[in-house]
């Protein structure tokens, strides 16, 4: 199952100008807990689009999985297990609510990997390959 994930987010406001900003650790920490929240709906919808095409091949649950990541950063100075560690949660979460997946604990999830792609200023973002 193959997946593709931006790795920013556009927050918008009513009254001031709208703020982008990398999702990963630095953000995560000093997020109100609504926005998190916010981001957190938004990337659980991506990936639901994603593996609805996958739904119908998914062998049944409590099958062992592991995952690899592709990093495509915009700013060199991006550090790559900052943002994987946020995509990966939200990942292995809605691959649990969607019943993809029986769990996330290290009964099932056995194995990640990442690797830094290549810079893309245009199009920033983590490819992310699920092997059940």
């Amino acid at each position: 199952m193959i997946l593709v994930l931006p790795i920013y987010y556009t927050q918008e406001f009513k009254t001031k100008k709208d703020k982008t900003f990398l999702v990963g650790m630095n953000w995560y920490r000093n997020a109100h807990y609504l926005a998190e929240t916010r981001v957190k709906k938004h990337y659980y919808r991506l990936i639901s689009e994603q593996i609805e095409a996958y739904k119908s091949g998914i062998i049944e649950k409590g099958t062992r999985y592991r995952v690899e990541y592709k990093i495509h950063y915009k700013n060199k100075v991006s550090d790559g297990m900052n943002i994987l560690s946020i995509i990966d949660k939200y990942l292995n979460d809605a691959l649990q609510s969607e019943g993809v997946i029986k769990n996330d604990n290290v009964q099932y999830y056995t194995s990640g990997s990442w690797e830094v792609a290549g810079q893309d200023k245009e199009n920033p973002r983590i490819e992310i390959e699920v092997m059940l």
